[in-house]
């Protein structure tokens, strides 16, 4: 097995700031419109959180208690356990960009009445030409428009509720294609900060929705309270579209289509300025080719399969555990219920509500991208750690404040709690990250549509049941959420092994190489992973030594003839 450092140590024609090199400024901007898929749900979490603080908005529908609240609140996240499956499919027939342009446009295109195609497959999956996007781009940001409109204007609950629902369907579709994307196309030496960045700007839509509905809570005369923030959910959408129009193909679909040299010439123009005989674009091309040969015998690859090596069941557990996780830690309760919580320790003021939530959104946006920043100097296991024992002491805390306001009535207690909610969480930039970078190509998207899936059927779950919890037993119910993090704890230090300093491939089978020491530890027969293990870093480096020995004698050769 090679250095888990080697791809660092070779040479490649780039600056050494991202911001002073051509190629790596497009590299970033286009990471940077896959970052911002998010933002629709962190601006819906905290837009839901704002309005139900307005009184026009909780007037104007009925004032949503309990299992009302619940389910205008979950309605968002069942539609994607359908549309995560689906998004798989197209990733894997279309393409990446495919999926993720038909999750955008769905998004709010559903919501119209006008429904021209979505999309007419480029002849040239990796082109990096919009082709038929560039075509219909201005109909569907109009589109996203007229959507937005529908959403601000409506006059029903069944209406709000349709809309959140196809909001839903199109969101889950971005989040199973974006992050593979992201990690497939970024360069190697930016790829953990750019990946770990994904759902850290979730906050960017958070940080807007928290502010607009500040700022139009002294509208109390007025329904424009609660459309207008309303409105700017558009924003996300567009900026998406916008810079990933002319983003290239993942350059491992290029490669699994056949399209070895157009893989090479992305991987040149984006990560060595164009240089075809860049040392490490030549190593990351070497890399890429030998690894999806030596997948080639998992042509038919089916959910199925995740079930059948114990490589993979690992996998399996960690993804699905992450999933859960994500709203299972206690960050659920404060993302869509902060009004509610915050009227257990006495803060019922509308805006001291909107206030907190506004400045809770920009410490969670520092904390978020704090810890993206240091997933390759810390390492992805002590962030965990220290994430989930850092919310398991905050609720702890919490859960003893909000019983002793119960009893003394005491608002110093109540005041005093804020701090503890101010505690932002790893989760956020790692659960994406970590999640699609373990999980092997072909097996990629059906990954990331499992994670969508459970993380999405947990969330609802979570969503419903929250303020049904919260208005029958309170501060107790901060318990349920202390044995789940105790747990979890737990789960971390046994399951999650660290993959900083290493490429995509090389943490991809770091899973198969763990279970084939542990299989030889105990003795047992037979393989249930490759027996070459790591050897595709092996042919890369080798072709990457035959490269460089041959670009020498071809330089001295025409030095000679000269």
């Amino acid at each position: 097995m090679p250095s888990q450092n080697t791809f660092a140590d070779i040479p490649n024609n780039t600056a050494s700031s991202w911001w002073r090199d051509p190629g790596l400024r497009i590299n970033v901007l286009f990471c940077a419109g896959l970052c911002l898929c998010p933002y629709y749900l962190g601006f819906d979490s905290s837009l839901l959180t704002g309005l139900q603080a307005l009184p026009q908005w909780t007037k104007y529908f009925g004032n949503p208690t309990g299992t009302k609240l619940g389910g205008i609140v979950a309605c968002l996240s069942l539609p994607s356990v359908i549309s995560s499956f689906l998004s798989d499919f197209i990733a894997r027939t279309y393409g990446r960009r495919y999926a993720l342009w038909t999750g955008a446009v769905l998004m709010v295109r559903s919501q119209t009445t006008i429904w021209p195609p979505l999309w007419i497959p480029s002849s040239r999956p990796g082109s990096g030409r919009p082709s038929s996007l560039l075509n219909v781009g201005l109909i569907r940001i109009s589109g996203q428009i007229i959507g937005a409109f529908v959403n601000a204007f409506s006059t029903s609950v069944g209406m709000y509720v349709g809309s959140r629902i196809i909001l839903g369907f199109g969101g889950g579709m971005t989040k199973v294609v974006a992050p593979p994307l992201l990690q497939e196309t970024a360069h190697p030496r930016l790829r953990p900060i750019l990946a770990s960045m994904y759902y850290a700007l979730y906050y960017a839509g958070s940080i807007l929705a928290a502010w607009l509905t500040f700022g139009t809570l002294h509208m109390s005369s007025t329904e424009w309270s609660w459309r207008l923030p309303s409105l700017f959910q558009v924003v996300g959408p567009i900026l998406v579209l916008a810079l990933t129009a002319w983003m290239p193909e993942s350059p491992r679909f290029m490669v699994k289509q056949g399209k070895v040299d157009q893989a090479l010439e992305v991987l040149a123009k984006y990560h060595a300025n164009g240089d075809l005989n860049d040392p490490l674009v030549r190593y990351e091309h070497q890399e890429i080719v030998a690894a999806i040969q030596a997948e080639e015998n998992n042509k038919n690859v089916s959910y199925a399969d995740f079930f059948r090596t114990s490589a993979n069941r690992h996998r399996l557990a960690v993804l699905v555990g992450i999933s859960l996780g994500q709203n299972w830690i206690g960050n659920g309760i404060i993302s869509y219920y902060l009004s509610p919580i915050l009227k257990t320790v006495g803060i019922t003021d509308a805006t001291q509500v909107v206030g907190i939530n506004g400045g809770l959104q920009i410490w969670n946006l520092i904390m978020a991208l704090g810890g993206a920043f240091s997933v390759e100097r810390l390492g992805r296991r002590p962030l965990w750690l220290i994430s989930t024992a850092g919310m398991m002491l905050s609720n702890a805390i919490i859960m003893g404040l909000s019983a002793g306001f119960t009893q003394t009535n005491n608002h110093s207690i109540g005041v005093a709690v804020i701090p503890f909610l101010f505690y932002d969480i790893a989760w956020t930039p790692l659960a994406y990250s970590y999640s699609s970078e373990i999980i092997p190509y072909e097996m990629r998207t059906k990954g990331m549509a499992i994670f969508v899936a459970v993380q999405n059927i947990g969330q609802a779950f979570n969503q419903f049941v929250n303020p049904i919890a919260l208005a029958a037993i309170a501060w107790k119910y901060y318990g349920i959420y202390l044995v789940i993090e105790a747990f979890y704890l737990v789960f971390i230090w046994f399951g999650f092994p660290e993959t900083r300093h290493r490429t995509i491939e090389e943490v991809s089978v770091l899973f198969d190489h763990q279970a084939a020491i542990r299989k030889s530890k105990l003795g047992s027969s037979g393989q249930d992973v490759p027996s070459d293990g790591f050897d595709f870093q092996a042919k890369a480096l080798a072709a990457l030594d035959k490269d460089q020995k041959h670009h020498a004698l071809e330089t001295e050769h025409n030095e000679h003839k000269v």
